[in-house]
């Protein structure tokens, strides 16, 4: 995973949607039950045309998180505006040995003809221990971010049964990740 792109689906494990046999028990037995519920409903596409939409749904960036997570404290919040003010400088803020804890809450709403027959909702809880990182700064936005150490764990559970668990482990992050802008404004990571 030394990758930049270490997505919640590598951090669960779940496999590619062309590689359903190494999936993690707990999965399969989700993917079981979903598959025996949708069974009685009519119009709806089996869990294995399912797969691919659902697996997208943990192919959540990690470095994409930790920004989202660091552009809501202050102290960054006031880094960030002081950049805005001289654009052509660059800033550092190191960050504090610190630890993230989060919860997402993606899903599917399954439609036929507009009319909604049910959402598959997943409940994310993520735990990140990050040692080390320094965020470079210019022009309102994180340009770079120098990375450190960093654990994460979690779970993943559907109605309330945990489906998937993590527990806290270090993962390999690349040393460095550049971050780029789309047109639309929002931070991507090169």
């Amino acid at each position: 995973m030394a990758e930049s792109t270490t997505t919640l689906r590598q951090i669960f494990s779940i496999p590619a949607d062309d590689d359903q046999n190494k999936s993690p028990d707990g999965w399969k037995t989700f993917q079981e039950a979903l598959s025996k519920e949708l069974k009685t409903i009519k119009g709806v596409v089996s869990i294995s045309e399912l797969a691919s939409k659902i697996g997208g749904l943990f192919d959540i960036k990690l470095p994409d998180l930790l920004v989202g997570f660091w552009k809501k404290a202050e102290d960054l919040q006031s880094v960030l505006a002081e950049s805005r003010r001289d654009p052509e400088e660059f800033r550092y803020l190191d960050l504090a040995d610190h630890s993230i804890t989060s919860e997402h809450h993606p899903y599917l709403d399954l439609k036929v003809r507009n009319a909604s027959l049910k959402r598959i909702e997943f409940a994310i809880k993520l735990q990140f221990t990050l040692q080390g990182f320094v965020l470079q700064i210019q022009d309102g936005r994180i340009t770079h971010v120098k990375t450190g150490q960093c654990e994460v764990g979690g779970t993943v559970e559907y109605e309330g049964l945990t489906i998937l668990k993590r527990e806290a482990a270090p993962i390999d992050l690349p040393e460095s990740l550049t971050l780029s802008f789309s047109t639309s404004g929002r931070q991507e990571e090169e």
